[in-house]
């Protein structure tokens, strides 16, 4: 059986109401990360940066599937 691409995992699961809390906690870290952004000092502005880009980059291949 061939293994499905990401796209085809997420519009698989996108109904399912274990994967819409796992959406939501990525959503939530997201806003976490954003917040933390904002008390964050120099050092560690790059890491939260990183956190962002992340949870960005997931929740835009779940969003494009799932629409």
């Amino acid at each position: 059986m061939k293994k499905p691409t990401l796209e085809q995992a997420v519009k698989a699961l996108e109904h399912n109401e274990n994967f819409q809390v796992i959406v939501e906690f990525v959503e939530q870290q997201k806003e976490a990360s954003l917040s933390e952004l904002y008390r964050a000092n120099t050092d560690q502005v790059q890491q939260i940066s990183g956190e962002l880009i992340a949870s960005d980059r997931i929740l835009k291949v779940f969003k494009s599937v799932m629409q």
